[in-house]
């Protein structure tokens, strides 16, 4: 018998594959981890975005809500209107209103006091504890029914007074009211002058 010789087969092994799929497994969690980060950053800049503006709403509304109230207080503070009918020109401080109310009760007395009465009833009203005087001017000639205090209702009364008390002559007179109280004063012109009859 002859030498035989053998040969091998060389069996080729397939290459192993774990290299990839380590790889792969890799790339996949880095991938999930960059989306994470970037999930908690967008999140935290709107969260930072909607404080900001909760609070830039919330001190807007707050501004408003304070303008409103200093407004009101503003407002409270407004001396009392003065009625059209009796005052022509007023004026007055924030402690001393201007005087109104009727200033004589007859614009047309007479002096004879025949066809016209000559009685007068004069009322001032202004701030409780001040006091009010009622004054007449003709020609730079200034009569007075003298001063009085107002009450604790805002008024002072001059009843039952004649012309001839404070001797009014003929003609027309301006009439005055002026409040003072601590040293301020407040004046109002009666719209109607009054005109003394013969």
């Amino acid at each position: 018998m002859g030498n035989t010789t053998y040969r091998r087969k060389t069996v080729k092994r397939p290459r192993s594959r774990k290299p990839v799929i380590g790889l792969v497994v890799v790339g996949v969690l880095l991938l999930a981890t960059a989306g994470a980060l970037l999930f908690r950053h967008y999140h935290k800049s709107q969260d930072s975005t909607t404080g900001q503006t909760s609070s830039s709403t919330k001190t807007t509304k707050e501004s408003t809500t304070n303008a409103g109230v200093l407004g009101k207080q503003e407002t409270s503070n407004t001396p009392n209107s003065v009625p059209a009918k009796t005052p022509e020109t007023g004026s007055a401080s924030s402690s001393l209103k201007a005087p109104f109310g009727t200033f004589v009760s007859n614009h047309r007395p007479s002096l004879k006091g025949e066809w016209r009465s000559n009685e007068e009833n004069s009322v001032c009203n202004t701030s409780p504890g001040a006091t009010c005087e009622i004054t007449f001017t003709k020609d730079g000639v200034t009569k007075s029914l003298g001063q009085k205090t107002v009450d604790a209702n805002g008024a002072a009364y001059w009843n039952s007074w004649t012309i001839q008390d404070i001797n009014l002559s003929e003609g027309t007179w301006t009439i005055t009211a002026i409040a003072a109280n601590n040293g301020k004063t407040a004046r109002t012109n009666d719209q109607v002058l009054l005109e003394v009859q013969p």
